[in-house]
């Protein structure tokens, strides 16, 4: 992962590298009670200093996330 404090669309795909390509995506929200959330879309756009970000749009709630 880079430096910075932000997570780039490169840092993430080499995450996701190794992963089952079938296995669902979820977000999990909240760190004190996570919720599991499917995403809904991804979204390319510029924020209020040009700068290119992507947002992984938040969708239907899942329930708690397994294990916590």
């Amino acid at each position: 992962m880079t430096t910075s404090t932000e997570m780039t669309v490169g840092d993430l795909i080499d995450l996701l590298s190794g992963c089952d390509r079938s296995a669902p995506v979820r977000q999990a929200m909240n760190p004190f009670f996570p919720m599991a959330h499917r995403l809904a879309q991804v979204v390319q756009s510029v924020d209020e200093t040009g700068q290119t970000v992507v947002y992984l749009a938040e969708g239907r709630d899942e329930g708690s996330v397994g294990g916590s």
